[in-house]
């Protein structure tokens, strides 16, 4: 897991130049008001535009990838992210090739992190997430996730940290 802020230099610096395109597509202001939904970059990568409600960390399950990283950022809103690194020994559900998604069984330890406007989180296939956990009070996000094939980022990257 890397956190960041999309205000810093360290981005532009970046040894993947999709990461670089990615964030910098995710900087542009105008997706505070753009569509929800999906949109396609054409080079595999994608973003999702969401929208929700926080809710008590009891209420969901933390998640991992296989064949994307996730390049989270926060638009809007205010939320706690819970990560911790994936272990084989996680309890969870099987994986769910057509969604890319595993889910883990309540109760994960996790390390908790406030996920402000601004913040950016990126998620390699060795991370558990939680997202959309209540951090003060209950508020209503505004957030992208874009999505960069792993297999993209660590040809770029050779020397990508496995976090």
């Amino acid at each position: 897991m890397i956190k960041g802020h999309l205000d810093g230099s360290d981005w532009t610096h970046a040894p993947s130049p999709t990461l670089r395109r990615m964030l910098a597509r995710l900087a542009d202001p105008s997706l505070l008001t753009a569509a929800k939904g999906r949109y396609d970059l054409g080079d595999g990568s994608f973003y999702v535009i969401n929208e929700y409600d926080t809710r008590p960390a009891a209420e969901l399950r933390a998640e991992s990838h296989r064949r994307y990283c996730d390049v989270q950022v926060m638009l809007a809103g205010r939320e706690q992210m819970g990560w911790t690194p994936r272990r084989d020994d996680s309890p969870a559900s099987p994986y769910d090739a057509a969604a890319d998604i595993r889910f883990y069984a309540a109760g994960l330890a996790l390390d908790w992190q406030p996920f402000v406007p601004g913040d950016v989180f990126v998620f390699s296939p060795d991370d558990i997430h939680c997202p959309g956990v209540v951090l003060d009070h209950p508020a209503r996000i505004r957030k992208v996730v874009g999505k960069i094939p792993w297999a993209v980022l660590a040809a770029e990257w050779p020397a990508v940290p496995h976090f």
